[in-house]
């Protein structure tokens, strides 16, 4: 199979990538040692094509533009069924005086900006495949 055939057959029919990634919510947010601690639910959906499996997600989330979490996330090999949503959490710790700085500006400007990105590392056949994810939510209204 050439590398052509091979990328074809891998991102499925007429999408963007094999694998999607969507931030969905903040979880278990606590106040702990001087840090915010949350676990970031994602969506997780393989796109068309054959099943793969989740090896680990290398993922930076920031904020109004300040990197507040850069870490990697293992699964140990999770499956992910064609046009299926497998729901996942990644870790998130922020410090005291970053966490401040952002309430304060959601509180005073009303608005932050997030943007969710990295790699998602998957198994396909017998292939480790690293796929490409980002989004990017822009003027969240803070209530």
């Amino acid at each position: 199979m050439t590398p052509l055939m091979l990328s074809l057959f891998l991102a499925g029919p007429a999408r963007a990538e094999p694998v999607e990634v969507v931030p969905v919510g903040l979880h278990d947010i606590q106040l702990s040692g001087g840090r915010v601690q949350a676990e970031l639910l994602l969506e997780v959906e393989r796109t068309g094509g054959p099943p793969m499996r989740l090896r680990a997600l290398d993922y930076q989330l920031q904020l109004d533009g300040q990197t507040v979490a850069d870490a990697t996330a293992s699964y140990g090999g999770m499956r992910l069924p064609k046009d299926t949503v497998v729901q996942v959490t990644v870790p998130v710790r922020i410090d005291a005086a970053s966490a401040a700085g952002l309430a304060w500006r959601g509180i005073t400007q009303g608005r932050l900006s997030v943007a969710f990105e990295g790699r998602a590392k998957v198994w396909w056949l017998l292939f480790p495949v690293s796929v490409p994810f980002r989004q990017e939510l822009v003027d969240i209204e803070v209530d």
